[in-house]
């Protein structure tokens, strides 16, 4: 069993998304993802690694992919739609924000402890879910952590 642990990680270490993945969990892969995910519903972790890597329906991702025709955010179009900007800075969740900020402190600012931290996975559901950003996609988000 080791030995493929192995052989996948350094495969893993050539896959085009591990520089970004690595910069919010440098350990991946690990058996610590999945004791973060154990207590998610069953679509929640593929959101998770959809965060992680970037890889879901905001305009910075759809652009790139020929599905959207700016890649400027929706609601505040200030700036190119991506996961930071979207749980960081968009002005338009500001409300939003100040609970997960609330509750995190200046982790709220850090998508390593927002995708990396089990209270940090809780708060960026119930921030997603407040804003119905991606209820057309996802349906509603509810939080079991």
């Amino acid at each position: 069993m080791e030995e493929v642990m192995c052989i996948w990680s350094d495969s893993w270490k050539k896959s085009p998304c591990y520089p970004k993945l690595s910069k919010i969990d440098p350990k991946m892969p690990s058996k610590r993802f999945r004791s973060l995910t154990a207590p998610l519903s069953r679509p929640q972790p593929s959101i998770l690694v959809q965060l992680r890597t970037g890889r879901l329906p905001l305009n910075g991702y759809l652009h790139r992919i020929s599905k959207a025709p700016s890649p400027l955010c929706s609601t505040c179009r200030q700036a190119l739609e991506t996961v930071h900007h979207f749980l960081i800075d968009c002005p338009t969740w500001r409300h939003e924000r100040w609970h997960v900020a609330k509750k995190l402190g200046r982790d709220a600012k850090s998508l390593s402890r927002l995708l990396n931290t089990r209270k940090g996975i809780g708060e960026v559901f119930k921030f997603v879910g407040q804003t119905g950003r991606f209820k057309a996609n996802y349906g509603d988000f509810t939080v079991n952590i």
